[in-house]
C-alpha cells in the first residue's frame, strides 16, 4: 500500500513537472481552450431551458464569465495598454450596466476597478514587491485617505442614530457605491502614474483628448447629441486646458496646428459661454 502512494505520488510529481514546470505555456492554453469549450456547451444547455422559462440571462452567464474571463488575462499581459484604452472607452461610450437604483455601473469605472485588482495582484501575489511604485509626494495622501474612507464607511455604518437607522439602511448600497468611487479615484492616480512609462503614452493621452474634444465641439455647434458621447462635467475644461498648453507651449507645432487648437478653444468657450450660459449650476 505504501508503495502504491509512493507510485501515485511520482506521477503526480512528473505530472507537475511536465505540465506546469516544462510546458506551462502549452498547458495554459489548453486549459483555457477546455474551459472556454466547457462553459460554451453549458451555455447551450442553459439557454435551451431558459427559451421555456423566458430567462435568458442565466443561459448568457457561462458566456459572460469566459469573456470577464480573456478580459483578466489581456489585462494581466497588458496592462500598460489598458489606461490608453480606459481613456478612448470613458470618452466615447458613457453607458453601463444598470443597478436598479436608477444609477448604472459605467463600464470605465468596471475597467479601472478591474485594472487596479490586476495589478495590485501582480504586485503582492505574483512579484511579492511594490518596488514598481514610482516615488511620488502624492502617493501617501493617497493611500491615507483611501484608509480615511474606509474607516469612515464602517464608522458611519456601526454608530448610526436610531432615529434615522431606517434611512442608513435604504441607502445602503449608494453609500457603498459612493465609496467605492472615493477608492478608486486615488487609486486611479497610482494606475496610471505608474502605467504611464513613456513619452509616447503621454503623447497618445493628451492628443486624444484634444482630438475627441474638437469632434465632440463641432457636434455640440451643430445641436448634434451623440448617443454615446460623453463631454459632460469638467470635459470642456480639460480639453481647452490640454489644447491651450499645446498652442502656447510646444515648440514643436506648424502654424496650422497651432490654428486648429486656437479653434477647439474657441469651440468650447462658446459652448461653455455662450450656449451653456443659461446653466449656472454643475460643475
Amino acid at each position: 500500500m505504501f508503495s502504491d502512494i509512493v507510485q501515485r505520488l511520482s506521477i503526480i510529481g512528473w505530472l507537475r513537472y511536465y505540465l506546469f514546470d516544462r510546458n506551462y505555456d502549452a498547458t495554459k492554453r489548453v486549459l483555457l481552450v477546455a474551459l472556454c469549450l466547457l462553459m460554451t456547451l453549458l451555455s447551450t444547455v442553459l439557454l435551451r431551458d431558459s427559451v421555456i422559462n423566458n430567462r435568458y440571462l442565466v443561459g448568457f452567464l457561462p458566456v459572460i464569465f469566459v469573456l470577464g474571463l480573456v478580459a483578466l488575462v489581456f489585462v494581466y499581459h497588458y496592462l500598460q495598454v489598458l489606461p490608453l484604452i480606459i481613456l478612448c472607452v470613458t470618452m466615447v461610450l458613457s453607458d453601463g450596466i444598470p443597478t436598479g437604483t436608477g444609477t448604472k455601473l459605467t463600464f470605465t469605472f468596471l475597467l479601472l476597478y478591474m485594472s487596479v485588482a490586476v495589478w495590485l495582484f501582480k504586485m503582492l501575489i505574483v512579484k511579492r514587491s511594490f518596488k514598481e511604485i514610482r516615488s511620488a509626494p502624492a502617493n501617501v495622501p493617497s493611500i491615507v485617505f483611501i484608509v480615511i474612507v474606509i474607516i469612515s464607511l464602517i464608522w458611519s455604518t456601526a454608530f448610526v442614530d436610531t432615529q434615522v437607522s431606517y434611512l442608513f439602511s435604504e441607502k445602503l448600497f449608494p453609500r457603498l457605491m459612493t465609496g467605492a468611487v472615493l477608492i478608486i479615484s486615488p487609486l486611479t492616480y497610482l494606475l496610471y502614474a505608474n502605467q504611464l512609462r513613456s513619452i509616447k503614452s503621454i503623447q497618445f493621452f493628451v492628443w486624444w483628448f484634444i482630438g475627441i474634444g474638437f469632434v465632440f465641439g463641432l457636434f455640440k455647434l451643430v445641436n448634434i447629441e451623440l448617443p454615446l458621447m460623453n463631454a459632460k462635467g469638467q470635459f470642456p475644461t480639460w480639453v481647452v486646458a490640454f489644447a491651450a498648453g499645446q498652442m502656447f507651449l510646444n515648440r514643436n507645432l506648424k502654424w496650422y496646428h497651432r490654428t486648429l487648437l486656437a479653434a477647439t478653444c474657441l469651440i468650447w468657450l462658446y459652448i461653455t459661454l455662450g450656449l451653456g450660459i443659461t446653466w449656472l449650476s454643475g460643475w
